[in-house]
């Protein structure tokens, strides 16, 4: 039986791309909402780390994902932002 399939392309603008180690890859902020736009079994702790090491706020988690327009998953992922971020004390390295 044949399945739907949907795919969708996501730009990653300059803004959200780091250069570590020699490597680009995507910013604190821009990995935070991929991960929780699309891992169902993404800590919390994880997110509220990442956010942590990065310096990233929850505005700043908002603002990335108030960005774009009809981003797929984007409701869910600021739950999960909004609960990981929000909930957990300030967290030391």
């Amino acid at each position: 039986m044949p399945q739907r399939v949907s795919v969708r392309e996501v730009v990653i603008e300059a803004d959200e791309m780091v250069t570590i180690a020699g490597q680009r890859v995507t910013s604190p902020v821009r990995t935070i909402a991929d991960l929780a736009r699309f891992d169902d079994d993404v800590s919390p702790r994880l997110l509220a780390r990442l956010a942590a090491i990065g310096t990233v706020s929850l505005d700043d988690c908002r603002s990335a994902l108030d960005r774009r327009r009809n981003l797929p998953n984007k409701l869910v992922a600021w739950r999960r932002i909004r609960d990981a971020i929000g909930a957990q004390p300030e967290l030391t390295r």
